[in-house]
């Protein structure tokens, strides 16, 4: 069985705190985590910050790709690997000489912002990098929230089998 500590950022919002304040407070909570006296009486003592998945949905997406990005620039003492797993719309830096991490990018039919995820994914395996698409033709933004859709069950456990399998490396 594999456990996970999941730590919920609560960055700052637009348009009150203006853009990159919501990229600097989740990467605040990398380095947060890295640092050993912080994980010490923050976490459990049996944590691993050695895997660190980011997952963001829509503006989420955007947040974890580029707090992926950052972390790969970044020499921390502790967190060795940040896997992003991302819904996202965004393009950016070049990142095709970067250790970019292994990315799921989830596609929704009915989701107006299904266009730039495709790009994502396709700028993610042109630049090199390891992206998984997963699509579903019928579903709409936010659609995982619906416990109720076996969709939201599946989406659940292949975001499950991406990050064990990403462990398992």
């Amino acid at each position: 069985m594999l456990c996970a500590v999941v730590v919920s950022v609560n960055y700052r919002l637009a348009p009150e705190h203006r853009y990159p304040v919501q990229h600097n407070d989740c990467f605040d909570v990398l380095k947060f985590l890295d640092d050993d006296e912080n994980m010490s009486k923050s976490l459990p003592q049996n944590a691993n910050i050695s895997r660190c998945f980011l997952v963001g949905d829509s503006a989420g997406g955007n947040i974890a790709h580029h707090v992926a990005q950052r972390a790969c620039e970044f020499k921390f003492k502790q967190l060795k690997a940040t896997t992003a797993t991302i819904q996202s719309s965004t393009l950016a830096v070049d990142v095709s000489k970067m250790e970019f991490p292994a990315t799921i990018v989830v596609v929704r039919g009915f989701d107006l912002l299904r266009d730039w995820q495709k790009r994502y994914y396709e700028w993610l395996k042109k630049s090199g990098k390891e992206a998984y698409l997963v699509e579903y033709p019928n579903m709409w933004h936010g659609f995982y929230g619906s416990q109720e859709l076996p969709e939201s069950k599946q989406l659940i456990s292949q975001v499950k089998d991406f990050i064990h399998k990403e462990v398992a490396r």
